[in-house]
């Protein structure tokens, strides 16, 4: 195995590993966006049913932003 393999299969591993964390983060907060709009359901007041989309519309958000951060290591592995 030539240096060329060995340097190519160490950055592939080093790039899974912040992709994979990248996805971690990103399901943490479709999660906690989830539960905000599960919340919302139950709210009685409008107002408070408007922030707790708010709320999730936010968190859904940050997983989105996850999910495009973790593109470009993956990119980057070819």
């Amino acid at each position: 195995m030539g240096f060329r393999n060995i340097l190519t299969k160490g950055s592939s591993v080093a790039f899974a590993s912040k992709s994979s964390q990248h996805s971690k983060k990103a399901s943490s907060y479709a999660k906690q966006a989830m539960s905000s709009f599960q919340k919302a359901k139950y709210k009685r007041e409008s107002n408070e049913k408007i922030d707790s989309l708010i709320e999730g519309m936010n968190q859904l958000s940050k997983s989105i932003i996850e999910i495009s951060d973790s593109v470009p290591p993956i990119a980057q592995m070819t």
